[in-house]
């Protein structure tokens, strides 16, 4: 039994973490561009993290 309470825990840990991460990317504003003279496409962000 406490090797499922171990993992389950972990998992909560785990589901925390990524539940911030989708938080904080998903109100990120992203700008493609492509550089004038190599073309290479550029991507930035908003200052403002």
């Amino acid at each position: 039994v406490k090797n499922i309470v171990d993992k389950a825990a972990k998992e909560q840990g785990m589901e925390k973490i990524l539940y911030d991460l989708e938080n904080t990317w998903s109100n990120m504003n992203f700008h493609v561009e492509k550089h004038p003279r190599t073309n290479v496409t550029l991507v930035s962000i908003d200052d403002d993290i």
